[in-house]
């Protein structure tokens, strides 16, 4: 998310069923948006989305692991 500008989505596809979870947690932690989870044949398909004045990423939030 670091390099995005805000408004950009990204897409991210998994197949582990924690990731929606895990990624939902991530965009509030980080002040971005989730904007849902699909998924089709076992694969997720993850849409999040850069807010204005969100966190970068992961090292910008203390005490976030990922």
């Amino acid at each position: 998310m670091r390099a995005m500008a805000v408004g950009e989505k990204l897409v991210v596809q998994a197949d582990k069923k924690s990731v929606p979870r895990d990624l939902e947690a991530f965009a509030r932690t980080t002040g971005n948006r989730f904007l849902g989870a699909e998924n089709e044949g076992g694969v997720w398909r993850i849409t999040l989305e850069r807010l204005p004045g969100s966190r970068l990423g992961p090292r910008d939030v203390e005490g976030f692991d990922a």
